[in-house]
């Protein structure tokens, strides 16, 4: 039996004996669980915790949909336009703090510009919006109790993981093959599918895949730190602070292309690691 990581045992994962179309469906129902109890917290650490399980809930409906689950596909794709309208959001508060974290190793000029970024975080929603959410939520958490059983066998859960593989791979030849921050960032959302899907089905896949799903998360932080990066450029260039700060802005943006560029090479290096182990390929018992 795969040797238990006590910190990811309270999250959703497929079980050994059960139908594993089932457990897939079971699992992404514990995920919209756990994004509507973060959904009733009106708080950055909430929205945080919406787009986590959607995440989850996501990677897994694809790790369905690959392997033959009809319904997954339009599951995913809804949950996929549920989790953007929370991209503002959470993309304002990034940006917010890279600036936080910027303006201590700035000089006086460009150290007040990030400070005054680090203010302009969005409006937060009105009741209205947040009572929206919740009504489409609740819509999504009533087409998952209907599912029930799916049929898929063990080597169609390996084919599904490939699948996954591959569209990793694809996207980091793409990633590294040039300097386009936005290749980056779909590099990065290809990761976080299969280190999910991994997580979700580790007791099937063997211990040997912990090593594996560290190290995609290893790869996804990194490359989250220059989507980061990317994300507080795209903010000091929409919020172009007052005349009194002259050519701080151009600053701010130097740094955290060269912050950027940094992550960029990290997430390279980690991803050399991460191949090798990928190759090694997938058994579910």
């Amino acid at each position: 039996m795969a040797r238990r990581n006590s910190s990811h045992d309270s999250l959703p994962h497929l079980k050994r004996r059960e139908d594993l179309g089932g457990g897939l469906f079971a699992a992404v129902r514990e995920c919209c669980e756990l994004a509507a109890r973060a959904l009733v917290k009106h708080t950055d650490d909430g929205v945080h915790g919406v787009r986590q399980a959607f995440k989850r809930a996501r990677a897994v409906l694809r790790l369905a949909e690959d392997a033959g689950a009809a319904p997954a596909k339009s599951l995913r794709r809804e949950i996929a336009r549920e989790a953007r309208k929370f991209s503002a959001l959470r993309d304002a508060t990034v940006a917010a703090r890279t600036a936080e974290k910027l303006a201590g190793d700035l000089a006086d000029d460009a150290q007040a510009a990030a400070r005054e970024l680090a203010r302009k975080k969005a409006r937060q929603p009105n009741a209205a919006w947040w009572s929206a959410r919740r009504a489409e939520f609740a819509r999504i958490r009533h087409r998952l109790k209907r599912l029930g059983k799916s049929e898929l066998a063990p080597h169609e859960l390996e084919a599904s993981l490939r699948c996954s593989v591959k569209r990793v791979d694809r996207q980091a030849k793409r990633a590294c093959g040039d300097h386009d921050r936005e290749t980056a960032h779909e590099w990065r959302k290809k990761v976080v599918v299969l280190r999910e899907q991994i997580l979700v089905a580790r007791t099937l896949l063997g211990a040997e895949t912990d090593e594996l799903h560290d190290g995609l998360k290893r790869l996804a932080h990194r490359l989250g730190e220059a989507t980061d990066c990317r994300v507080f450029i795209a903010a000091v260039e929409k919020h172009r602070s007052p005349a009194r700060f002259g050519d701080a802005p151009s600053k701010l943006i130097a740094v955290a292309q060269k912050k950027q560029k940094r992550a960029l090479k990290r997430a390279r290096k980690c991803w050399k690691k991460v191949r090798r182990m990928l190759r090694a390929g997938f058994s579910v018992a």
